[in-house]
């Protein structure tokens, strides 16, 4: 099965559930949850996976800004650490 998610120069977009582990967190954590759930990481394994490039086409379709500028959409290669 292809897979596909989105890049951005060597950063992969990645979601934050907002509400995860929140109890950990200190208050400017939540302050940036709270601000977007949407960043971008360099592991691949963070990825957010878009099951068809239509699916992926119209999220960059509908999600617009600074955050996703130069952003392309590609391949997703999962990355397995056997270690």
């Amino acid at each position: 099965m292809t897979l596909y998610c989105i890049r951005k120069n060597q950063s992969f977009l990645a979601y934050r559930d907002q509400f995860d582990d929140c109890h950990n967190w200190q208050m400017s954590d939540l302050d940036l949850a709270f601000a977007s759930p949407w960043y971008w990481s360099t592991d691949i394994n963070m990825a957010k996976i878009f099951i068809t490039q239509t699916e992926a086409e119209t999220f960059l379709s509908t999600h617009y800004g600074e955050l996703f500028i130069h952003a392309e959409i590609d391949l997703y290669r999962y990355e397995y650490d056997s270690s």
